[in-house]
């Protein structure tokens, strides 16, 4: 197991069992909490991260494991699933499995047998992670990252090209829209070249004005003006034996330009106040969402720069156009932020994927993470929902779903000229899918598009939960 204890949460209605299961489980690598209440273990998933709850399958209030578990499973928590029964048979085990239990052991268990059991759950959950992590860090170190990878044409080019000019020590000019990934490009070509090994320096050359972006560029001498008290080392020194990414190249004045050219031509360059030539080998990737063409046309770009960095050329089509790519780039970077995060792995829903699929991305790939992001955030369980994306700057949907308050509390909706009330319209849809899968909370989720948290929460808020259990009688 890894240096993490694992978080375990026990149900039983007899104090003396949840006891002894304590005592069985007593170990470092275990943080043990334990209810008889079967009402608060909801509340308590809620509140805390639980790895594994373990239940007995007779609750009171003629409450069965099953049921819980298929409540749990209805909030998406990210835990497994033990039940606990003196009642076995093969059919209820056979159930539980199916259902998705991790295992079954019948009462009186044995405590060697418990503990087993408990400690495979753990070994599995962290091979779960360690494979996803590994998965990730496989696809970054052999081929195309995933970030940069589709199944457009476009794409498919972007890569052929990317995998072509990388053992190369050739310039390389990336252009796109903003947000489309064009400093991922420059790591990748970094990355599969053979100076992998050595620096990628990144400058972006409109975050600086002119004095002090040659400066960041070339270094200088000690004294060499007001406030130089020590020699500086340059980004173009220290990208020596490397590569060298200079975004937004177009906003360069057009002194550093000749000097960038010098760079290019002569492998060679001199810092401020020196008259010292200093040799670099260094690759040079520059990137622009700037027409350079129309840019040399009105003597704001020199043209023999202009031919010096534009080599190889690489346009990114901007996300709107290679919407076929977004389910397995949205898949990507959900992944890689889920990991930032420290969450476990998280999947996006059908209903999310059409969502993100419909909308247009003006801020192209960044917009994309940055909206996933914010997903992670509201989303309560394993699988993103399409009611866990926010639209704008709004909230989700699923925010409001999620802490409603009851119903009681509630205004009512007065009718406007006999038009239906949006409730009135959402209970008819709730009632028709209970009706035809027979009160299956599961199946009427699906027919309806939602997720059963969120069919869960409405039938509450809309006082369908007698409807359910005629149904489902």
């Amino acid at each position: 197991m890894h240096d993490t204890c694992g978080r375990i949460l026990i149900i039983d209605d007899d104090a003396e069992i949840l006891a002894l299961i304590r005592q069985t489980l007593s170990n470092p690598r275990f943080v043990v909490s334990a209810t008889t209440d079967h009402n608060q273990v909801l509340e308590l998933l809620r509140q805390e991260r639980f790895d594994l709850v373990i239940s007995d399958l007779m609750l009171a209030d003629e409450t069965t494991g099953l049921e819980l578990l298929e409540k749990i499973q209805a909030e998406n928590h990210d835990c497994d699933f033990i039940v606990l029964t003196g009642h076995g048979s093969v059919e209820t085990a056979v159930q539980a499995l199916k259902m998705g239990a991790f295992d079954y052991l019948a009462k009186p268990f044995d405590p060697d047998e418990l503990v087993s059991t408990v400690e495979r759950v753990f070994a599995f959950r962290d091979l779960a992670e360690d494979n996803m992590r590994l998965r990730h860090n496989l696809a970054e170190r052999e081929g195309i990252s995933p970030y940069i990878a589709g199944s457009s044409e476009s794409m498919r080019r972007v890569t052929n090209v990317v995998r072509a000019v990388a053992p190369m020590p050739t310039s390389v000019l990336i252009r796109g829209e903003s947000g489309t990934g064009k400093e991922v490009i420059a790591d990748e070509i970094h990355r599969l070249s053979p100076r992998a090994d050595q620096l990628l320096i990144k400058v972006n050359c409109a975050a600086l004005p002119e004095n002090l972006l040659e400066d960041e560029l070339f270094g200088h001498e000690k004294g060499s003006f007001t406030g130089a008290m020590q020699k500086r080392i340059g980004r173009f020194e220290q990208a020596d034996g490397g590569t060298i990414f200079l975004d937004e190249i177009a906003e360069m004045s057009p002194l550093l330009q000749a000097k960038l050219l010098r760079v290019l031509q002569e492998k060679s360059f001199q810092r401020v106040g020196s008259n010292l030539d200093i040799n670099v080998d260094v690759r040079v990737i520059c990137a622009t969402n700037t027409d350079l063409e129309a840019a040399v046309a009105q003597g704001k770009f020199r043209e023999d720069l202009y031919y010096r960095v534009n080599v190889i050329q690489i346009e990114l089509p901007p996300l709107r156009d290679r919407k076929e790519d977004i389910p397995a780039l949205a898949s990507a970077l959900l992944r890689k932020i889920s990991l930032r995060l420290g969450l476990s792995a998280r999947t996006l829903s059908a209903s999310a994927l059409r969502k993100l699929q419909s909308m247009d991305f003006p801020g192209n790939v960044r917009e994309l993470q940055n909206l996933l992001e914010r997903s992670l955030v509201f989303c309560r369980g394993r699988e993103v929902m399409a009611e866990d994306i926010p639209v704008g700057n709004d909230y989700p949907v699923s925010l409001d779903q999620a802490y409603s308050p009851e119903p009681e509390t509630q205004p009512t909706r007065e009718k406007r000229g006999g038009t239906r009330t949006l409730e009135e319209i959402e209970r008819e849809a709730i009632m028709e899918a209970l009706e035809s899968t027979g009160g299956n909370m599961y199946r009427a989720a699906k027919a309806l598009d939602i997720s059963r948290s969120t069919l869960y929460s409405k039938v509450k808020k809309l006082n369908l939960v007698q409807r359910v259990c005629e149904k489902s009688d």
